[in-house]
């Protein structure tokens, strides 16, 4: 398998899984957005965006690293919660606690750690890791059009091949 090929693999697994999450989904749908997909596998434009609400997106990069085998490459999944400022306040589970936090949170405990992503059920295979997947970065912002942010990058200790046998 070509090193590129994980990328859209690595998305539709990780979107797939986000998607049947009814807490996640629970925190980012609202009575005006429904059940419209919030989940996106690009990064948006919030000048582009009408109405409010939550959504994330999905990116999965392939950096550059000094690894002297070939045949290892790291892989890393960026994940972006965005919330337009009127959505930011929770009632529960504390007072003190923002959405975009709630979510990360939330994320953080599926994803840190795991060797594979993906649902088990029937027509979907897991995905396995050959490396766990570790929260390395979040950090939060401001995003044009009233949208604050925080942003999860997770990054696998050396996602080798498919051909490794993992």
């Amino acid at each position: 398998m070509a090193n590129h090929s994980v990328v859209s693999s690595i998305k539709n697994h990780v979107i797939s899984e986000l998607s049947h999450d009814t807490e996640i989904m629970a925190l980012i749908q609202s009575p005006e957005t429904g059940t419209e997909n919030r989940i996106f596998p690009y990064h948006q434009d919030t000048d582009a965006l009408s109405g409010t609400g939550t959504f994330l997106t999905v990116q999965v990069h392939i950096p550059q690293t000094e690894n002297t085998d070939p045949s290892w490459f790291t892989v890393r999944l960026e994940i972006w919660i965005i919330s337009h400022k009127s959505c930011m306040t929770l009632s529960d589970p504390l007072p003190s606690a923002n959405r975009n936090d709630c979510i990360s949170q939330l994320l953080d405990e599926k994803l840190n750690g795991r060797e594979s992503l993906g649902l088990e059920r029937a027509g979907e295979e897991r995905l396995h890791l050959c490396g766990k997947l570790n929260l390395i970065s979040s950090v939060e912002g401001v995003l044009p059009g009233g949208y604050l942010y925080r942003q999860l990058l997770f990054e696998t200790d050396n996602l080798k091949e498919a051909s490794c046998g993992c």
